[in-house]
């Protein structure tokens, strides 16, 4: 306004989302439950590495679509779990979510949604968790926020940029924790695991999340890494090529 520059009106939310968070804010009042000890709320970073504890959602929630988009949530969830799993899916393997299973109310139909939303939260990013879910029922289920949020990222993975050094190891952490499937039943199972690894440990693991085949990512639980995310690291390998020569 002081420079006279065009102004939008923009109606999506903005959420910073800290890799390295130091503070913790305030439970609002609907947000305590009867066995809760303490009144701050869990991080983003917390909230993820717990996420299997949230319930299967129901058949309303399975059928409404992503923000911003047409796609409902069970396809979506039929094509992550593709992802992070040879058999296509979890509980039977000869199943994946339908609109007749979603609805079911045999008892085998409902071993299969639930196989089938645990998988699928273990495919999620943190990024695409805190950008796509929020919170219901006191923190017991999930539901699709209405507008996908624009996530602003503290400590960015600049892998075009670091190619080597404490600078590569620490962006190769900053872009595993961000973009991939991490927590208990995945390849990493915190981030200290991250933590105590070398530099040419997570080169490996970088190596083999950005140029394995979907096959080999399957595998090992990995999810697809971004494209974008991928084409930076490739640009910092080329860097890293070249002067190696």
């Amino acid at each position: 306004m002081v420079f006279d520059m065009p102004r939008v009106v923009c109606s999506r939310e903005f959420t910073r989302l800290s890799l390295q968070p130091l503070l913790k804010r305030l439970r609002a009042p609907e947000e305590i439950n009867d066995g809760d000890t303490s009144l701050l709320a869990p991080t983003a970073l917390e909230r993820y590495q717990q996420r299997l504890k949230y319930e299967c959602p129901s058949a309303e929630e399975w059928q409404r679509t992503l923000p911003n988009t047409t796609l409902p949530l069970w396809k979506f969830a039929n094509a992550k779990i593709r992802e992070v799993s040879n058999s296509g899916g979890a509980g039977n393997r000869d199943e994946v979510l339908t609109p007749e299973v979603i609805v079911s109310e045999l008892q085998q139909r409902k071993k299969v949604r639930t196989g089938h939303w645990k998988t699928f939260m273990q495919s999620l990013s943190l990024w695409d968790f805190v950008r796509l879910f929020q919170e219901m029922s006191k923190g017991r289920m999930l539901k699709l926020k209405p507008k996908s949020n624009v996530i602003i990222l503290s400590h960015r993975p600049l892998l075009h940029r670091h190619f080597e050094g404490e600078a590569y190891k620490a962006a190769c952490v900053n872009a595993v924790l961000a973009y991939m499937n991490w927590g208990n039943g995945c390849h990493i199972r915190c981030p200290e695991d991250l933590e105590t690894m070398t530099e040419d440990e997570l080169h490996e693991l970088m190596q083999a999340w950005m140029n394995g085949s979907s096959d080999m990512r399957a595998s090992t639980g990995m999810n697809k890494p971004p494209k974008q995310l991928r084409r930076q690291w490739r640009i910092g390998q080329l860097k890293r090529a070249k002067r190696q020569r």
